[in-house]
C-alpha cells in the first residue's frame, strides 16, 4: 500500500515480496494493571487517534498514519519483531556493536 504522501509510488513490499520494515509505536501498561483501566485507556487513545486534528498533525510531522491495531494483532507483531531483531542483534558481537555505536577505541599515546 502506498503512503498517503506518495500515492503514485509503489511500496517497497510490492517490489520485494516479504520486505517488512514496519515502524510502530505502542502504549504499554504494567502487566497487573486493572483491566478496566486498560480498557478505558485504550478507548481514549483510539478516540484521540481518530481526531482529524491529530491525524493532520501526525501527517505534517512526517507522513505518520495513526493506526489502531487490535490487541491480539499487536501482541503478534511484538513477538515477531522480538524474534526477528533479537536474532540480528545477537549475531553482532558486543564488541563490534560497541564499535559501531561509539567508534573504534582510541589508543593512548605517550
Amino acid at each position: 500500500m502506498a503512503p498517503l504522501q506518495l500515492p503514485d509510488v509503489t511500496a517497497i513490499a510490492e517490489t520485494y515480496p516479504g520486505f517488512d520494515n514496519t515502524i510502530w509505536i505502542g502504549l504499554f501498561a504494567p502487566a497487573r494493571a486493572p483491566e478496566g483501566l486498560v480498557s478505558r485507556l485504550r478507548q481514549e487513545v483510539e478516540k484521540a487517534l481518530r481526531s482529524p486534528d491529530l491525524i493532520e498533525s501526525f501527517y505534517k510531522a512526517g507522513g505518520i498514519e495513526p493506526m489502531i491495531t487490535p490487541l491480539e494483532e499487536m501482541q503478534g507483531q511484538i513477538k515477531r519483531d522480538q524474534a526477528k531483531y533479537s536474532k540480528k542483534t545477537f549475531a553482532i558481537s558486543t564488541r563490534r556493536l560497541i564499535r559501531l555505536i561509539f567508534g573504534a577505541p582510541r589508543r593512548a599515546t605517550n
